[in-house]
């Protein structure tokens, strides 16, 4: 998150910003957000209210430090932002890329920029990226890929 201060902070400048960080580590929260010039609000993860709190967003925000570890992880943060309505703005990772053409992947300030002022962007690509779940993730086609699998063994 550090890498995007600057971003952030001059966005803030244009239209009204705030920051939801949604963790298990306030320690960690404190240390990286001391003295930020927007509103930054901190949120215990938490099952029961973490649907809640990201629906009261509009944009997610999902920078990853790339390493052996995050370029394996699956694709559940920004499937599971766009299905509840939010736009993207992320780092790139192998799993993220099937959402390219409905979020903006490495590209911060071009995309935080066209969120703020086409706010009807956010719509568009949250539907794009329902579509994108519903053709390739969703239940039934998760249970044909593991049949196929079993019937292939």
């Amino acid at each position: 998150m550090a890498k995007l201060r600057p971003l952030l902070e001059t966005s803030c400048r244009q239209r009204p910003v705030t920051l939801t960080v949604i963790s298990n580590s306030r320690e960690a929260f404190e240390k990286v957000f001391a003295g930020w010039n927007l509103p930054v609000h901190y949120l215990d993860w938490s099952p029961h209210t973490f649907f809640a709190a990201l629906k009261l967003h509009d944009v997610a925000v999902i920078p990853i430090e790339v390493n052996e570890f995050t370029e394996v992880k699956t694709n559940n943060r920004i499937a599971l932002s766009l299905n509840l309505g939010l736009g993207v703005v992320a780092d790139s990772i192998p799993s993220y890329r099937v959402f390219a053409q409905c979020s903006f992947l490495d590209d911060w300030e071009h995309g935080l920029g066209e969120y703020m002022f086409k706010t009807d962007l956010i719509g568009r690509h949250s539907a794009c990226g329902r579509e994108l779940i519903r053709e390739r993730f969703s239940g039934p086609v998760i249970a044909t890929r593991w049949r196929e699998l079993f019937e292939s063994l």
